[in-house]
């Protein structure tokens, strides 16, 4: 069976807009690619060779190999963009005809095309603002390109008339981030009424990198400086905190202590000021958690950065929910309340029964109120966590608001001082 690259739906608007370009460029192109082709006496009109398409993208410097040109189409194919004439074959790069759903009066348009389309309109007149919303921001000594405060587009959307209140124009920021028109710069959020950053995804990777990165099949980096290393799509994996999946049940015995929904850049500055202590534990005692130590590894290098990573070349033995939960025993309750800046918490959870911290951004704010590497989560916004997946678990403070309340389980011996809340 032939693999292909699993699409999100979140990028279909990428994709076909990807599509129909190149298919106004392959109509243009001289000699003809699509033209009609006869085999064995039949006639297949307005079709082209997929081996001849996958020459064609090389000899253009859209993609750097026959492989890469593969998983392009590919991804273009599972789409509805494209098909093989007889619906025979995935994309091959073999003398197999192949033909755009637009040229044979097959391709559908999708649901959202309306809301696509609007979206569309308001990206090129929020383009031609002045003073642009859409602009380069810095924050932390990072610049996140062309990017815009999701608060001041509701006030955009409200003033121009695309909605007639603060409500509506939510509701269609959120439904332009569902059709995958926009994103948080870090894919830490849904869209929000808040000083967070977004960005359009035509915007997200440069066009003039070709059709393969804008189909994100070149890894780039759109995430907090410090971060750990991730694949450029938003899947399940090192991100900080995105995801989908369900909750367990509520906790009745947690509090929450959310005061405010919206924090402004100067509330984020003094939070961060006060980070001082370093987020990284690099002494365990514990002998069921001893493997998860810091080891030197000859053949990798050293971490850098600001993240402090818990990642080692060892298996891991981690504490059972059952082990953390026990009266007398080495691990203690405690709240942290983390307001997100407008890039994100900062941190990256990972595991399940039970999730743990894997990894904590220096300059974000889960390391300004005092987040440690390998902490494990007992409940999210109230809702307990202790026997759930991280994806479960990340589900919780995205679609939460900007201030996220956890309570974790933390060794009696790396309690700072001062500490948050204890339990």
């Amino acid at each position: 069976m032939t693999n292909s690259v699993r699409v999100r739906p979140a990028n279909l608007s990428a994709i076909l807009a990807v599509g129909e370009e190149l298919r106004l460029l392959l109509h243009d192109e001289q000699p003809p690619l699509i033209k009609d082709r006869r085999y064995h006496l039949k006639l297949y009109p307005q079709c082209f060779v997929g081996s001849e398409l996958v020459d064609w993208l090389l000899s253009k410097g859209e993609v750097n190999s026959r492989i890469e040109a593969v998983a392009m189409m590919q991804k273009l194919c599972e789409n509805g963009v494209i098909h093989h004439v007889c619906d025979d074959h995935v994309f091959k790069d073999e003398k197999l005809f192949f033909r755009f759903r637009k040229d044979d009066g097959t391709y559908e348009e999708p649901p959202n095309t309306a809301l696509l389309a609007r979206g569309e309109q308001i990206y090129k007149r929020l383009c031609g603002e002045t003073p642009p919303l859409i602009q380069d921001r810095k924050y932390h000594l990072t610049t996140y390109k062309t990017c815009f405060v999701g608060s001041q587009l509701v006030d955009w959307l409200v003033q121009k008339g695309e909605a007639s209140g603060r409500e509506e124009a939510l509701q269609l920021g959120r439904e332009l981030l569902d059709a995958g028109m926009l994103a948080h710069v870090c894919y830490d959020h849904h869209f929000k009424d808040d000083y967070l950053f977004y960005r359009f995804k035509c915007d997200e990777k440069d066009k003039s990198n070709g059709f393969l990165n804008r189909l994100s099949l070149k890894s780039t980096s759109t995430k907090r400086k410090g971060s750990t290393p991730a694949s450029s799509s938003p899947e399940v994996g090192e991100k900080f905190l995105y995801s989908i999946g369900d909750t367990s049940a509520t906790s009745p015995t947690i509090e929450r202590s959310v005061q405010s929904r919206s924090i402004t850049p100067e509330q984020y500055g003094a939070m961060t000021a006060r980070a001082s202590e370093p987020v990284l534990a690099t002494s365990r005692t514990d002998p069921a958690i001893k493997a998860a130590q810091i080891v030197p590894d000859p053949l990798s290098p050293a971490p850098s950065g600001r993240m402090a990573s818990a990642t080692s070349s060892l298996v891991v033995q981690r504490p059972t929910p059952e082990k953390l939960c026990e009266a007398e025993g080495d691990y203690i309750k405690r709240r942290i309340d983390i307001a997100s800046d407008p890039v994100g918490y900062g941190f990256v959870i990972r595991g399940s029964n039970p999730v743990y911290v894997h990894s904590v951004d220096r300059s974000g704010p889960a390391a300004a109120v005092g987040l440690m590497v390998d902490e494990y989560l007992y409940s999210v916004n109230g809702k307990c966590v202790l026997n759930s997946s991280h994806t479960e678990a990340a589900k919780i403070i995205l679609t939460g608001p900007s201030m996220a309340s956890l309570v974790t389980f933390v060794r009696k011996d790396r309690i700072p001082s001062p500490s948050p809340v204890l339990l």
